[in-house]
């Protein structure tokens, strides 16, 4: 049996800002391919391995640890994440042949469910999440799976860039959000230039909503760094605080510390200070 773990993050592989930030010795950077907020807080994390080559009938529960175990790296470091963030972290094996699927909860180490089409999965999903109603702007470039469950109404959970983790302390340094510029500058770039939606774009004020309930959760701050293809800066950029509208949904950004930094000369260190 083999599998392929897909994702919807585009650019990861061309981000040279978060492959540098992941060469930090006494740090790791965790990804979670989902996370769920409800109410105002988080209420799951979520991961996905797609098979490729076999028959998901076939996948007994040792199967699946064994798959798990050999796909995440980072396996302790994000159980541990759960822990601390009281919630559970879901794993969905899925077939692209009959949409069946299988969600196996890390967590409790205990087979959570079976779903016999993406449109099951998704509305199991959706009760980890407040409704959220989807624009008709769609990104190129998704996995077949997220645009089934968006042509379903019931969305794949948006993913988490980063969550640096210090690997002494067992500690979570920071929320991470990756933005690339490419129409202004690096140094210029502001997140609240997007915040209300346009017939181009779904405005962003619902997914800083969750960005900041998880950095609530855990206790930590969040890192905004703005990097584009073709400059050689990166712009750490420190959130002081948030302004929300009425529905509890970012309205506004107030930005703290911003730093400059040519990326081959950021490192841990003064990574550290700008947050501070």
């Amino acid at each position: 049996m083999k599998a392929l773990k897909e994702t919807s993050e585009r650019s990861k592989d061309k981000n040279l800002a978060q492959q540098k930030i992941d060469s930090f010795p006494s740090m790791v950077q965790i990804e979670f391919e989902g996370f769920s907020v409800k109410e105002n807080k988080l209420t799951g994390l979520f991961d996905r391995l797609c098979i490729t080559e076999g028959n998901i009938a076939e996948l007994t529960e040792e199967k699946i640890k064994q798959a798990i175990k050999l796909t995440e790296v980072n396996l302790e470091y994000k159980k541990i994440i759960a822990t601390k963030a009281h919630v559970s972290w879901y794993y969905v094996f899925y077939e692209y042949q009959t949409q069946t699927s299988l969600v196996y909860n890390i967590t409790k180490n205990s087979l959570e469910g079976k779903y016999n089409s993406f449109l099951e999965l998704g509305i199991w999903l959706s009760n980890f999440s407040d409704q959220i109603n989807l624009s008709k702007y769609e990104e190129s470039g998704l996995p077949e799976i997220d645009k089934i469950m968006r042509e379903n109404r019931h969305p794949w959970p948006g993913n988490l860039d980063g969550l640096l983790f210090d690997k002494n302390t067992q500690e979570i340094i920071c929320v991470i959000e990756y933005q690339n510029t490419s129409r202004k500058p690096v140094s210029e770039h502001d997140n609240n230039d997007f915040m209300r939606s346009t017939p181009y774009r779904k405005g962003d004020s619902r997914r800083w909503k969750v960005i900041k309930t998880i950095a609530d959760t855990v206790g930590s701050k969040i890192m905004v760094i703005v990097w584009s293809y073709n400059e050689s800066v990166v712009a750490l950029k420190n959130i002081k605080s948030f302004i929300l509208d009425d529905l509890t949904n970012v309205s506004k950004i107030i930005w703290g510390k911003k730093t400059i930094i040519e990326l081959d000369k950021l490192d841990a260190n003064n990574f550290l200070e700008s947050l501070e």
